[in-house]
């Protein structure tokens, strides 16, 4: 496993941060009606050392700034 440096954010009112790309992956969330399925970012940040689940469109692989 080779991490992708990355930047990204938790959510699209945060600041981006650096961090590396771990992989892809889906999570999902249980609804009413069953289970509802999407895709995240597996994402390690470079000034905390956190890992985190990361929408796919709070990622980027170019400074966003």
């Amino acid at each position: 496993m080779n991490p992708t440096p990355c930047f990204c954010r938790l959510s699209k009112d945060d600041p981006w941060k650096g961090g590396r790309l771990l992989a892809w992956s889906i999570d999902f969330q249980e609804l009413r009606d069953g289970v509802g399925q999407y895709p995240v970012a597996i994402v390690e940040f470079d000034d905390t050392g956190d890992v985190c689940l990361v929408p796919p469109c709070c990622v980027r692989f170019k400074n966003p700034e």
